[in-house]
């Protein structure tokens, strides 16, 4: 999966602010997606999956969302990936 692209998909959505999607690894399904998300207005993490579906295919949905208040960014606006 592509994070920059998945970002990309989600940030397009009129409700969002900002994001950031790494993997995770699980033992059993290997690495999954997660995504931080800053909210722009109030919006269920259900509807959020069901917009990504939309556009995305179904291992680029990330499994776990969190929503977040702010995602690190350097001096150049970048997201600063760990």
């Amino acid at each position: 999966v592509n994070p920059i692209k998945v970002e990309s998909v989600i940030n397009n959505l009129e409700y969002i602010s900002n994001s950031f999607v790494y993997g995770k690894e699980n033992s059993i399904m290997g690495t999954v997606v997660f995504a931080d998300i800053v909210l722009k207005s109030e919006v269920s993490k259900i509807q959020i999956k069901n917009d990504l579906m939309k556009n995305l295919n179904q291992y680029e949905v990330p499994l776990k969302i969190n929503l977040v208040d702010n995602i690190q960014i350097n001096s150049t606006g970048k997201i600063i990936r760990k």
